[in-house]
């Protein structure tokens, strides 16, 4: 907590949270509310009977239900109640001894309340206002500061609404000791609709939107920074001399957090996903993934990749659907081995048709969508696994070189034997029985 929780015992308290900016952290509580221990003077542990989480959010109040403030909150150790019943006894007392004490001991209780009322509102505001929320406003100040002659307006939804990989490097470094290893859940609901209230817009608008080169299909759990690495790794490898200005088209930061049934519009043809994806400008649909292959288990993930497939035959010089880690872009054979091998073993067993989606019609909706194209999710998947086939097939060249380049300088003889450690390993994991759709 930013202040003192003035909780007394280390068990006991029910509370409610408010303006977390965390919709599920807040829901819970409508059905049982949240019981708090104590940890340290500002520190608490929240309890609750159903599983919690992970919601990450350094934002909102924390409110201490009634009567449990009488017993579990107070001053110096000593709970609210008993400070009660302290001031209740001098009136008593006045009260038997005469009318003058008692309207002077009034007047002595009434000018200690408004003093103390004055001084405990204005402890709340300054406490109220967070080390984040201060950050906040430095944050506003200094894009005002950069865009002195630009006026804010809104601008179509879709590809004119992209964001360069600078400008989200900017808001990673600005809030990194906050963002922390955290998710793109917190970057949503702590940093881009808080610097976004004021003017409502999306933040791409807010901080400059650009036309799309790239689009991004990423899941939300995967920790920011992670998420941050990968795309410049996929900036760099565009081959793009001034690769900080590329300018990518990703949901929280080009969607407006504020009218987000909007940004899905009527139907999926109507969405800003698709609008985005079908636009000539946009070269190739960057898929940000961890070890687990998360975005794949997603439904709307899997939108992306089939408009991508479907793009990618209707359109030669899109560059398709390409594989992007922490540790570099598995088509340009620089991520990590480990990765790209771990990654190939995910794949080769995962289901398409298993992906889920926090609403269920957007899940139906986009079934549909798969099995009514040519070879339904059977075609995904081999579409899918191709992909991470050929990424492997680049992984297997770059190692082979960089095995040669480092046997020379060392003064050694390069083996005649191939080295196929990779595409071994691919082979044992079937992906030599993908077909690829051309």
């Amino acid at each position: 907590t930013s202040r003192p929780h003035r909780l007394l015992w280390r068990w006991g308290a029910c509370i409610t949270l408010k303006n977390t900016g965390s919709q599920p952290l807040e829901d819970l509580q409508k059905r049982r509310p949240y019981r708090a221990r104590t940890l340290s003077g500002k520190e608490l542990q929240l309890i609750h009977d159903e599983t919690v989480g992970p919601w990450d959010t350094t934002m909102g109040s924390v409110r201490i239900h009634f009567p449990s403030t009488l017993f579990h909150t107070g001053f110096l150790r000593i709970p609210s109640l008993l400070w009660l019943i302290f001031l209740l006894i001098p009136m008593v007392v006045t009260l038997i001894l005469g009318q003058l004490l008692l309207r002077m001991l009034l007047l002595i209780i009434a000018s200690a309340a408004l003093i103390s009322s004055v001084l405990w509102i204005a402890f709340y505001w300054m406490s109220s206002r967070t080390s984040l929320a201060r950050r906040h406003r430095l944050f506003r100040e200094k894009l005002q500061r950069l865009h002195k002659t630009r006026v804010l307006k809104s601008c179509p939804r879709g590809p004119e609404r992209a964001i360069t990989i600078g400008q989200v490097g900017q808001l990673y470094e600005f809030f990194q000791s906050f963002i922390k290893d955290r998710s793109m859940y917190y970057i949503c609901s702590n940093l881009v609709i808080p610097v976004t209230e004021d003017c409502k817009l999306s933040y791409a608008e807010l901080v400059g939107p650009r036309q799309v080169n790239w689009f991004v299909s990423h899941y939300w759990g995967t920790p920011f920074q992670e998420f941050v690495a990968a795309v410049r790794h996929n900036a760099k490898s565009d081959g793009a001399v001034d690769w900080q200005s590329t300018a990518y088209w990703i949901c929280t930061f080009s969607n407006n957090q504020w009218e987000v049934e909007a940004e899905v519009g009527h139907s999926w043809e109507d969405s800003s996903f698709f609008k985005t994806l079908d636009c000539e400008d946009c070269c190739g649909t960057a898929m940000i993934l961890d070890d687990e292959a998360m975005p794949l288990t997603r439904a709307w993930c899997l939108f992306e990749v089939l408009q991508t497939k479907e793009i990618k035959n209707k359109r030669p010089d899109f560059e398709g659907l390409w594989l992007c880690t922490s540790t570099g872009v598995l088509h340009e054979g620089k991520a990590g081995v480990d990765v790209a091998l771990h990654l190939a073993k995910r794949l080769s067993t995962l289901r398409l048709e298993d992906a889920t989606a926090s609403v269920q019609k957007d899940k139906d909706m986009i079934d549909l969508l798969v099995s009514q194209m040519p070879g339904g999710f059977d075609a995904m998947n081999r579409f899918v696994k191709s992909n991470i086939a050929e990424a492997l097939r680049h992984m297997n060249e770059a190692f082979k070189k960089e095995f040669n380049m480092i046997m020379n300088s060392l003064g050694e003889e390069v083996p005649c034997v191939s080295h196929n450690s990779i595409l071994s390993t691919a082979t044992s994991l079937d992906v030599k029985h993908v077909q690829v759709d051309r």
